[in-house]
């Protein structure tokens, strides 16, 4: 665990707790964790794989469409922004490898 770079920051005790305060979850490929807008109290942290990161926007036509904003890989966290008050996410996740 400490390899990921999440938890490279933290001493050993630290990354116990946080694991034993955790949930280790499978996705699918393709599955949207969770949706722009979508309110969300937790923070994932990508063990294996990737998630593609999507924000609605218009495209030239006038259309809504899901544009790829980046992608996260093996160590990185994403969805702290959720967790502050009632904030709701601005982007869409979804994993686009196992």
């Amino acid at each position: 665990m400490k390899e990921l770079r999440f938890f490279s920051k933290y001493k050993k005790n630290e990354r116990i707790t946080i694991l034993r305060k955790s949930t280790v979850q499978s996705y699918y490929k393709g599955k949207v964790i969770f949706r722009q807008g979508q309110a969300d109290k937790n923070v994932y942290v990508i063990l294996q794989g990737s998630v593609n990161i999507k924000k609605k926007a218009k495209n030239s036509l006038g259309f809504q469409e899901n544009k790829l904003k980046t992608v996260y890989y093996d160590g990185e966290f994403f969805g702290q922004v959720s967790m502050i008050g009632k904030l709701k996410n601005i982007v869409q996740f979804r994993l686009q490898q196992e």
